[in-house]
């Protein structure tokens, strides 16, 4: 069963990740709103691309932005969250569904906040019609795809693809937010902010689910035993949510009611 508590990533790394992110952001939205030192080569960057960026890159960059947008984001999400809870993965379903939802409402608020107008020296799509700070596609790349590398490096039985797992779903978070610019939809730093708010709300939303692992008594899952160890049904741990030992048994309905209590708890303690 796929489970980010083989991880083993402490409270202290994810603070680690979540304060610097932050504070990048937070760095970046302040330029932007005072027209700073990353104006000019903000302007140089879009002149740039839209004056020599060669078609293939242009074509190449497609469908990266495809990925990070709303329908390839849907889809990825249901798929790995379908996946995730056909294998008793209830709560890294859940954690994945409240990352990918919660990012859209905080890049959708952030760019209403700071209004900034997307570049118009020429780009190889239609611009959208939203604010461009900051880049939707980068946050959403980095949190979403960062966690599937995470939860596939769960079922990665050496740290070698574990390592490769985890890069490889922050390499695609960041191709993702790279064919913005590419594209010529978003400045180069709106996609530097995006890419910090997208880390900064993994890092949290991963925090949380630590804490309310926790808080809940659940154990890091326990490994199969061997016939020296006993019958496992004997030494499952007991908690208020028992990750481990949901019985595959009991009715559908009963499961889908601990995912929504699930969910209710999350959507609560946030």
């Amino acid at each position: 069963m796929p489970s980010l508590e083989r991880l083993g990533v402490s409270a202290q790394l994810l603070l680690l990740v979540l304060i610097p992110a932050l504070l990048a952001f937070a760095a970046v939205a302040a330029d932007v709103v005072e027209a700073g030192r990353l104006r000019e080569p903000d302007a140089d960057v879009a002149d740039w691309v839209a004056r020599s960026t060669p078609s293939w890159a242009e074509w190449l960059a497609r469908p990266f932005t495809w990925l990070g947008g709303a329908v390839g984001v849907t889809v990825v999400v249901v798929a790995a969250a379908i996946w995730l809870f056909t294998r008793h993965a209830r709560v890294e379903a859940a954690l994945l569904v409240v990352v990918a939802l919660g990012i859209q409402v905080l890049v959708f608020t952030a760019k209403h906040a700071y209004a900034r107008p997307r570049p118009d020296v020429g780009s190889a799509i239609r611009l959208p019609s939203s604010y461009s700070f900051p880049s939707g596609h980068a946050a959403t790349g980095i949190a979403v795809f960062g966690l599937l590398g995470l939860l596939a490096a769960t079922a990665s039985h050496t740290r070698r693809r574990r390592v490769a797992a985890i890069g490889v779903g922050f390499v695609i978070g960041a191709l993702i937010g790279a064919s913005r610019v590419v594209l010529n939809v978003d400045y180069a730093s709106d996609v530097l902010a995006g890419a910090a708010l997208g880390l900064a709300w993994l890092a949290f939303c991963l925090f949380v689910n630590r804490h309310r692992r926790r808080r809940g008594g659940a154990p890091p899952p326990a490994r199969e035993a061997s016939p020296a160890h006993g019958d496992m049904s004997a030494r499952r741990p007991a908690g208020r949510i028992a990750l481990v030992a949901v019985t595959d048994d009991r009715p559908v309905a009963d499961q889908l009611a601990e995912l929504g209590a699930q969910l209710a708890w999350v959507r609560d303690y946030l």
